[in-house]
């Protein structure tokens, strides 16, 4: 069965799950050709090995905390912050508390100076890959909680 995501203009809830955190599934909210948004979940203790992808990404916590691999270093993300990461920059996160976090990638390549071959390219072109080695789809194959996605 293949998961509705939101409509052009659609307005998602994504406010905190509180209690029932522990019982939610990470779900894709949108998916085109430039980006993919995914309410990920990451249970305290739950790890999602370093890793990178070919676009650029945000994490904006939604709440709980987790705690991030970036460069060799522990970075903690807690409710209400953001923070974005360059493609091709290796990452890990570790659930310190149960935490929900709003996950999105670019699959797009960014503008590139004047002569560069790959500006204006599609996500087939340039990130072929990207089920392969995209967060949330790590984190099913690992054993996290199943993507809904379509």
């Amino acid at each position: 069965m293949a998961l509705q995501h939101a409509k052009a203009g659609e307005i998602i809830d994504l406010s905190p799950k509180g209690a029932a955190l522990a019982g939610e599934r990470s779900t894709a909210i949108v998916k085109t050709d430039q980006f993919e948004a995914i309410r990920l979940i990451i249970p305290s203790g739950g790890v999602l090995k370093s890793h990178k992808v070919p676009g650029r990404l945000t994490l904006h916590c939604l709440e709980g905390r987790v705690e991030l691999e970036l460069a060799g270093e522990a970075v903690e993300l807690k409710a209400n912050e953001w923070v974005h990461l360059d493609g091709g920059v290796p990452h890990g996160v570790r659930g310190i508390e149960d935490a929900s976090l709003l996950l999105t990638v670019l699959l797009t390549e960014p503008a590139h100076p004047a002569g560069d071959s790959t500006v204006g390219r599609s996500r087939g072109e340039v990130f072929d890959r990207y089920e392969d080695c995209g967060c949330a789809y790590r984190w099913e194959s690992e054993g996290g909680h199943t993507i809904d996605d379509d």
